[in-house]
């Protein structure tokens, strides 16, 4: 989930990991370039490393915004509007 530049992108080995999230295990490896085996515990605990944090804001971003879109689905109580209401939408 980056977005990288061409330069960048010819510079380092592509490397896609997949980790389950709470039992932190690697459920999926693919290379798509050649990798030194030096270096592939090094990349492979940057993307574990990387897909925790991923994980994480990924999920308060949902739970963020389905704690909005139930507030918006509140029922609306005798002499208010919802009209009036600012609803931001990310």
């Amino acid at each position: 989930m980056l977005d990288l530049t061409t330069l960048e992108e010819n510079d380092i080995p592509h490397v896609t990991v997949a980790v389950m999230p709470k039992t932190k295990k690697v459920v999926l490896v693919t290379m798509e370039t050649r990798l030194h085996v030096d270096r592939f515990e090094e990349i492979l605990n940057l993307a574990r490393d990387a897909g925790a944090i991923l994980h994480q804001e990924m999920k308060e971003a949902v739970l963020s915004r389905s704690a909005s879109l139930i507030a918006m689905a509140e029922p609306v109580t005798k002499g208010q509007s919802r009209a009036d209401d600012d609803v931001i939408m990310d």
